[in-house]
């Protein structure tokens, strides 16, 4: 299996045609922390995976889609997915996750392919970097 790409954003949206919407596309994601009323910040985070399925391989049947920030475990889901042709590209998204931020780190996206739990592939890691400009002057 070949990652063509991820993007990571703020939502994402289904459109007619099998088409998906990606809102507030970023690398990374930063604001002033002191401005910030409340802590933890809630930030939004989404992605957009897109991977092709190599034809000597096993197709997958299901994906688990983490998100951690730092050490602590954020979002888990598990989704059955459908690769209708090897010969093209497939995509997984998944849509807004609230992540509650109180310094600067990491938000890790790990992606688990298997096929009916008999195959499994590497996982695949991504990471979207947080920093929290005047951190020093945030209101707690």
């Amino acid at each position: 299996m070949k990652i063509l790409a991820f993007v990571p954003c703020e939502d994402v949206r289904p459109e007619l045609g099998g088409k998906v919407m990606l809102l507030g596309v970023t690398d990374a994601i930063a604001f002033d922390g002191s401005i910030v009323t409340a802590w933890p910040f809630p930030v939004r985070v989404a992605a957009h995976l897109r991977f092709q399925v190599d034809s000597s391989e096993p197709v997958p049947s299901a994906v688990t889609i983490r998100i951690a920030y730092g050490q602590a475990e954020i979002f888990t889901v598990t989704a059955p997915i459908v690769v209708t042709r090897t010969d093209l590209p497939a995509s997984v998204s998944l849509g807004m996750v609230i992540v509650p931020v109180t310094e600067s780190g990491t938000i890790t996206f790990t992606y688990s392919f298997e096929k009916h739990g008999e195959h499994s592939w590497e996982p695949f890691v991504f990471g979207v970097p947080v920093e929290i400009q005047n951190a020093a002057a945030k209101v707690t």
